[in-house]
């Protein structure tokens, strides 16, 4: 059986909760959260966004043997017994399981004999999701522009929290992803591109940006270019064939990307949102042989 005051405890856990409350001016703060938490101990974001790094508020933590806990539906230490690592219970790969990181890596164990491993120095989301007006929380409901759905660029108020964004809901440092789909030119004619957006980048720095991908092999045309605080309503593009749409019949892919540099941003705090980075709705692409339309209420509409 292993035992740890919590006096001891203490210096250490004071100074590994600084990471969350001081502001930095770095492009990506470094976190070193620590391995467990005494919840009377700290205030911390990363302590009030989970409860796997709680413990109960008790002179001595115990730590060994595994139960399940329905309360709070994981694997979890049993008091007064000892810890074998090898038990099997608790430990497995199924990254589905509650409280287990979203996106960790699936070769890594989603639960480690009653441990919840968080990397604190990854990304929740780096990426476009289908977002509902809830999903954001009371009064942060900006990202979405039309109905109910959106497709977003973000990550959300309690996102955020677990991620110790100084800002809070928004983007991040150093992001670079986009979303795309494929379409077939049957060789005549123009193209018409139409869409409604919401941006809310740090201007001049960080870009949301509208391409056509003319091989489907990334040969990208930029169509708009989109930085600062924009809404659009309805924006219209037009490829013409040849110049930002293919010359023949073929596939070609249509892209909107973020774009953020290594500082100013909800992450560090220095460019904060109410949204941001980007929010896209009412996508229509028609003419050479194409008619589409997504509104995102239902789908993500391929």
């Amino acid at each position: 059986m292993l035992t740890f005051s919590r006096r001891a405890l203490a210096p250490f856990l004071a100074f590994a909760a600084l990471p969350c409350l001081v502001s930095s001016l770095a492009a990506k703060p470094v976190e070193t959260p620590p391995p467990f938490q005494l919840d009377e101990l700290t205030s911390s974001p990363a302590r009030a966004a989970s409860k796997a790094f709680g413990a109960a508020a008790v002179e001595t933590v115990y730590f060994g043997g595994t139960m399940w806990a329905a309360d709070s539906l994981r694997w979890e230490a049993i008091r007064d017994s000892s810890w074998t690592f090898d038990t099997g219970r608790g430990s497995h790969f199924k990254m589905t399981a509650p409280n287990v990181a979203p996106f960790k890596n699936p070769s890594l164990h989603a639960y480690m004999e009653g441990w919840v491993g968080v990397d604190r120095t990854t990304k929740d989301v780096p990426w476009f999701r289908r977002m509902q007006s809830t999903s954001f929380g009371t009064g942060q409901n900006q990202c979405v522009i039309a109905g109910s759905w959106s497709m977003y660029a973000g990550i959300t108020a309690t996102e955020a929290l677990y991620q110790c964004y100084v800002g809070g809901q928004g983007y991040g440092d150093n992001w670079h992803t986009c979303i795309e789909r494929t379409f077939t030119y049957n060789g005549t004619g123009s193209v018409t591109l139409q869409y409604s957006y919401k941006n809310e980048t740090e201007d001049g720095f960080d870009y949301s940006t509208v391409y056509c991908d003319t091989t489907g092999n990334g040969a990208n045309v930029v169509l708009a270019s989109y930085t600062g605080v924009l809404v659009g309503t309805g924006v219209i593009n037009t490829l013409t064939k040849g110049v930002n749409l293919r010359s023949n019949a073929g596939t070609f892919k249509l892209k909107y990307c973020v774009d953020s540099d290594e500082s100013g941003s909800d992450e560090d705090g220095t460019f904060a949102t109410r949204c941001g980075a980007f929010a896209l709705d009412n996508v229509s692409v028609s003419g050479g042989g194409i008619a589409y339309n997504a509104t995102f209420e239902t789908g993500t509409d391929g």
